[in-house]
């Protein structure tokens, strides 16, 4: 499973947009997963995600890896 699609992270931002916080931590699995499935988000794609909220809104994103 992943949430890190366009349209998914688009309507993140969205709510991030109408909440809006003075920054945003954005971080992926540090640990093993209960469901094995899960996999850890790349650190280019935390990244872009990242620009894309700052560039969107305004607001920081810190991408802690």
């Amino acid at each position: 499973r992943q949430n890190i699609s366009d349209p998914l992270v688009d309507q993140w931002i969205q709510a991030v947009r109408y909440i809006q916080p003075r920054s945003v931590q954005i971080y992926t699995l540090d640990r093993p997963p209960r469901e094995e499935e899960l996999r850890p988000v790349p650190q280019e794609t935390l990244e872009r995600i990242s620009r894309r909220l700052t560039e969107g809104t305004g607001i920081p994103g810190v991408v802690f890896g």
